[in-house]
């Protein structure tokens, strides 16, 4: 893994802790299969039942979301 996508991991995972709760319950479920069990986009898609890119779109989203929170809230900082 790219030290790039390692830190980049590590803030989802920072954001994920404070901002998580406020996720809906599919983007908590691909979250934490993308940050914690290290899942790549095309595993997720096939435990979740959905296509490559709907796990992109989410990941995007609740990182769109998470770090919209962070802006407002700052509790990572």
């Amino acid at each position: 893994m790219a030290q790039g996508e390692l830190e980049k991991k590590n803030e989802l995972n920072w954001l994920s802790a404070f901002y998580g709760g406020l996720l809906t319950p599919k983007q908590r479920d691909v979250m934490r299969m993308h940050c914690e069990e290290d899942l790549s986009l095309g595993e997720i898609a096939q435990e979740a039942g959905i296509s490559r890119q709907a796990v992109h779109d989410i990941l995007a989203r609740a990182e769109g979301a998470m770090e919209s929170m962070e802006e407002k809230i700052g509790c990572v900082a």
